[in-house]
């Protein structure tokens, strides 16, 4: 049996109504973390009094508001572990994601990461009147998101952080980057992650700043392929 130190990074930024639950699921795993890091990215509400009851449990950090891509790449600067997972201060993990997707990351050697399904649900403070025009098309599907993901740090590192300037769409830049640069991944075929639909999610609230991310991680995207065409190594 490989022994690893695995590291989760999870960014919050005014999420007392369920960063707790966020940070339960990671702390009561099957086979919980050697180190849970919270960056509470300029909270204005009750979340750091929230953080203040988990002492030692977890490493905290706090800086200025900044975007959630930038307090998870500001996390990954202080995790120790040889294996990195994430975490959104609003989803909870199932309690087996982590001993069974480093299962999947040992008996793969070859693969560099490891996803699995997610199962999305509407929150239960959502009023009723809201709930119907929150309702997944989709309950459960291929989770390729952060949360989702357990990866080795070596290729993490060899992929680069995540994308500071997109607010809202920092993944789907990471990991279009990711698979142009081979990426090696499995995805579970079992729910890993409960993903929570409710009025504050970001893309929800923030549409325009969605939109103009999603535009500028698509010419991101496009520029680096023009790029790889025009090397002539490649």
């Amino acid at each position: 049996m490989v022994i690893h130190r695995v590291s989760v990074v999870m960014p919050v930024y005014n999420g007392e109504l369920h960063v707790a639950e966020a940070i339960e699921s990671v702390l009561g795993q099957t086979q919980p973390p050697d180190e849970l890091v919270v960056v509470d990215d300029g909270s204005t509400d009750g979340t750091p009094q929230i953080l203040d009851r988990y002492g030692s449990r977890i490493v905290r950090l706090r800086q200025s508001h900044a975007g959630a891509a930038a307090a998870v790449n500001r996390g990954l600067g202080v995790a120790t572990g040889d294996v990195l997972g994430f975490q959104d201060a609003d989803d909870i993990w199932c309690r087996d994601k982590l001993s069974r997707q480093l299962e999947s990351l040992d008996a793969r050697p070859e693969i560099d990461a490891v996803f699995g399904m997610a199962c999305q649900f509407v929150s239960p403070e959502v009023p009723e009147s809201r709930k119907a025009a929150l309702a997944p098309k989709i309950g459960i599907g291929r989770g390729e998101l952060r949360p989702c993901m357990l990866i080795r740090r070596g290729a993490f590192h060899r992929i680069g952080p995540f994308d500071p300037a997109l607010s809202a769409t920092a993944f789907i830049e990471w990991l279009g980057r990711a698979k142009r640069m081979g990426l090696r991944y499995s995805v579970l075929d079992e729910v890993v992650l409960l993903r929570r639909l409710h009025l504050s999610n970001y893309s929800r609230v923030n549409l325009k700043e969605r939109d103009q991310d999603m535009l500028l991680g698509l010419h991101s995207l496009i520029r680096a392929r023009r790029a790889q065409k025009c090397d002539p190594l490649t």
